[in-house]
């Protein structure tokens, strides 16, 4: 995807291409938005284009943008629950080896909320005095998730919902076996991930997911029972674990001063008494490995078995 295509938020997209056409990119960037806004999207073009060696970028002739898989492109995902500050220091030594074929080494971090304070910390040292041929992304919901002090030194680039209409004709483009009615349903006060996640099956399982969530309040046994049930329906997986980190999400957000947008307030709020933030952000990394490992066909008894025993790890203290 070019920086054209990316839906919305058009004074973000005339700075960086004013950045990337006087080459000002920033060392570090941050992007900053809800879930499903298009943060990791957006970070994947920026990637591309800081990587581009060509006159006007991404130029889509140089090795770099012709590489599908680049390997100055990393992306820094947690191990478990949380990116250690072991993973860090390894990128920050990889930080200073000269990039391969492209103009810049990337690294991308698209949770960066789940770096936990000795990671940050880490990261701070290269970000004070970061090589000339390196490019740190970093994506979160919210930049008060982050250190002031690694915010400080990242442009930030606040990502907002595309108007409806856009979010339409994106939506009705790209995925036309949905109708215009459902579309436009879905997209009603959301953003085009949040739209997407409703049309393949939140909202149809809504109240499933709500039911898993109280079956893990009272355990994991619970939850293995009730998670059983849909052994032979995996939609239903897949829709529930999707519900599920939705309605984790939400709750994260009201824990943070955001306001729930779902219809099931009532058990969004009490989740975010219930637990901290950074359970909420273990909770919500577990649900979209499940939807990862639904999707990759895993057997039915073995996601079951391991969904609900990570979810249960997660709420641990």
């Amino acid at each position: 995807m070019r920086l054209s295509d990316f839906v919305g938020n058009s004074a973000i997209k005339r700075r960086i291409e004013d950045m990337a056409a006087t080459d000002r990119l920033p060392h570090a960037v941050i992007i900053e938005g809800a879930q499903g806004s298009g943060r990791r999207t957006l970070a994947g073009i920026i990637a591309r284009i800081a990587a581009c060696t060509g006159e006007h970028k991404p130029c889509g002739m140089c090795s770099a943008c012709r590489t599908s898989d680049s390997p100055d492109i990393t992306t820094v995902l947690p191990e478990k629950a949380s990116i250690t500050v072991d993973q860090i220091r390894a990128v920050r030594s990889e930080a200073y080896i000269v990039p391969n074929q492209s103009a810049k080494r990337v690294f991308i971090i698209p949770d960066a909320a789940l770096m936990n304070i000795q990671a940050q910390n880490a990261l701070l040292k290269v970000l004070e005095e970061p090589p000339a041929t390196v490019m740190f992304i970093l994506t979160c919901e919210y930049t008060r998730q982050l250190l002031g002090t690694v915010v400080s030194r990242s442009a930030v680039l606040s990502l907002s919902p595309p108007e409806q209409e856009d979010a339409e004709r994106y939506i009705a483009k790209n995925y036309p076996q949905y109708s215009a009615d459902e579309i436009a349903d879905a997209c009603t006060g959301t953003t085009i991930g949040g739209a997407l996640a409703a049309l393949s099956g939140v909202k149809r399982y809504i109240n499933e997911a709500v039911a898993a969530i109280e079956a893990l309040l009272t355990g994991e046994l619970e939850l293995h029972k009730f998670m059983h049930a849909f052994e032979k329906n995996r939609d239903a997986q897949k829709g529930i674990c999707t519900a599920m980190g939705e309605i984790f999400h939400a709750a994260l957000r009201v824990r943070q001063g955001g306001k729930c947008n779902m219809p099931v307030c009532s058990a969004v709020e009490s989740l975010s008494r219930r637990y901290t933030s950074e359970q909420l952000l273990r909770m919500c990394e577990v649900c979209e490995r499940g939807v990862a490992d639904s999707e990759a066909n895993m057997g039915a008894n073995l996601f079951i078995t391991c969904f609900c025993a990570a979810l249960s790890a997660a709420v641990q203290d």
